[in-house]
């Protein structure tokens, strides 16, 4: 289904390595374009992009925004005074940060990380497989194809190291 691809960096020209496992990564993400750059002139561009302030709008992690406009509130669970950063609606409970993320974690919300509003994460299916190169059983995250060499985590790593 993938093979190695050689791109050229649109940055600074240099040819690099659209790898198998990356262009899996890419198929499952539904990302239908193959990368510009390379992996250091990505990471450049990122590095300037957060360093201009770019970061923020995608996600500002729990970091301080000074720009936005708060709104007293009084936390419908505990009664604490506190803000929020939107204009509360009239007959809508509103709550401290303490509360709402003692809600959210209550609600299995909260942590992206463990699971968040989408919940856990799916257990992704495994395919076995005998490696072309080494004949050892192995498994691995996609279909293979058939015609299609395969190989185990130990080779793919070899040879992608080579």
């Amino acid at each position: 289904m993938f093979e190695d691809k050689q791109l050229v960096c649109q940055d600074c020209g240099d040819a690099f390595v659209f790898t198998v496992d990356q262009q899996q990564f890419y198929a499952d993400k539904g990302w239908d374009k193959d990368p510009r750059r390379c992996k250091p002139c990505a990471d450049k561009r990122k590095a300037e992009r957060n360093a201009e302030g770019g970061g923020a709008p995608r996600g500002n992690f729990g970091g301080a925004r000074e720009d936005r406009q708060m709104y007293p509130i009084t936390c419908d669970d505990c009664g604490q005074p506190g803000e929020v950063p939107f204009q509360p609606t009239q007959g809508k409970p509103v709550y401290c940060r303490n509360c709402k993320t003692a809600r959210m974690n209550a609600e299995g919300g909260g942590n992206t990380f463990s699971g968040g509003a989408r919940g856990p994460r799916e257990e992704r299916q495994m395919f076995k497989i005998t490696c072309d190169s080494c004949g050892q059983p192995g498994e691995v995250p996609f279909q293979p194809m058939q015609g299609k060499p395969v190989l185990c985590r130990n080779c793919f790593a070899q040879k992608r190291a080579a």
